[in-house]
C-alpha cells in the first residue's frame, strides 16, 4: 500500500510529480467544505445532489471523448492524418449536438431530477439554479473534451493533468453563487 501511495502521489516512473495534483485536490476539497458550509444545509443538500445528477448527465460527453481519442489514436498510428481531422470534426459536431441536448435536459428537468431524491422545495429551487448555471457550459465542456481527446489520441496526455490542476479550481466557487 505504501508503494502505491508514494508512486501515485509523489511521482512516477516518467519523472512527473503527481504530488502537485494531490495537493491541489486536497486543498480544493478543504476550501469547498469551508465555503459550502457557510451557505447552510439546504444549499449543501442541493449542490451535493446536483453534483450527483450532473456526474450522470456528463457520462455521454466523457464517453464520446473517449471514443474520439481511440479513433484518433488508431488513425495516428496508421498515419492517416486526413481521417484524424475528419474524426475530430465529426466528433465536434456530434459533441455539440449531445452537449446541447444535455443542456436542454438539465434546464428543463433539473429541478425534477433533484426532487427524485426526496428534496424539499427550497433545495429543489437551489438545485435548479445550479443546473441553469452549470448546464449553460456543457457545450464549452464538450468542445474542450473533443480538443483534449484529439490531443490524447496523438499521444499528448500532459494536457489532461494541466486541465485538472489549473482549469477547474478557479471556477469552482462561481458554481455556488
Amino acid at each position: 500500500m505504501e508503494r502505491l501511495w508514494s508512486r501515485s502521489c509523489y511521482g512516477n516512473r516518467t519523472g512527473s510529480n503527481d504530488g502537485i495534483y494531490c495537493d491541489s485536490c486536497l486543498s480544493e476539497v478543504s476550501f469547498l467544505h469551508f465555503f459550502m458550509n457557510g451557505f447552510g444545509t439546504q444549499t449543501v443538500a442541493a449542490i451535493t445532489t446536483a453534483y450527483r445528477v450532473d456526474s450522470i448527465v456528463m457520462v455521454p460527453i466523457i464517453n464520446l471523448g473517449s471514443g474520439i481519442s481511440t479513433l484518433v489514436a488508431q488513425d495516428y498510428g496508421s498515419g492517416n492524418k486526413k481521417r484524424m481531422q475528419k474524426t475530430c470534426m465529426v466528433g465536434l459536431v456530434l459533441m455539440s449536438i449531445v452537449s446541447l441536448m444535455l443542456t436542454a435536459l438539465v434546464l428543463a428537468l433539473g429541478g425534477h431530477l433533484i426532487a427524485i431524491f426526496g428534496a424539499g422545495a427550497e433545495t429543489i429551487q437551489i438545485g435548479a439554479g445550479f443546473f441553469r448555471r452549470i448546464g449553460s457550459f456543457y457545450l464549452v465542456y464538450g468542445i474542450a473534451t473533443v480538443m483534449r481527446s484529439y490531443l490524447e489520441g496523438i499521444g499528448d496526455v500532459s494536457c489532461r493533468r494541466e486541465n485538472e490542476i489549473f482549469g477547474q479550481s478557479p471556477g469552482k466557487p462561481f458554481e455556488y453563487v
